[in-house]
C-alpha cells in the first residue's frame, strides 16, 4: 500500500434517493500529485492512498487563467493579500473564470 500526506479532510453531506449521506473528504498529496477522494469513516481518517474511493487528481499545476497583457505581476512583498483557491476548488470546471473576475 502507499502511504499519503493528507492535507484537509471535510464532512460532505448528500441527499441521495431521500437519505442524507455524510462521507469525508480527503485531500491528500502522494509524491508531486494531489488528490481529493472520499472516505467514509468519521472517526479515523485513512492510512493509505488505496484506502480512498473515488479518487480524482487535483490539477494544480495546469489549472490557471490565460494571462492578459494588461494584468501585472505584482511585488513579492508588501501590504497586499493574495488570494490563493483552496484544493478542492481545482476540480471545479469554472475555476479560471471565477479567478478571472477576481483579478
Amino acid at each position: 500500500m502507499t502511504t499519503m500526506e493528507i492535507i484537509n479532510s471535510f464532512e460532505v453531506i448528500k441527499k441521495v434517493d431521500g437519505n442524507f449521506r455524510i462521507y469525508i473528504k480527503v485531500i491528500a498529496k502522494q509524491e508531486d500529485n494531489y488528490y481529493i477522494g472520499k472516505w467514509r469513516d468519521r472517526k479515523q481518517l485513512p492510512n493509505h492512498f488505496s484506502q480512498l474511493e473515488d479518487v480524482k487528481i487535483i490539477p494544480t499545476k495546469t489549472r490557471r487563467p490565460a494571462m492578459n497583457s494588461r494584468w501585472t505581476t505584482g511585488p513579492p512583498t508588501g501590504d497586499f493579500y493574495a488570494k490563493e483557491p483552496a484544493f478542492q476548488d481545482y476540480v471545479d470546471p469554472e475555476l479560471e473564470e471565477r479567478i478571472e473576475h477576481e483579478i
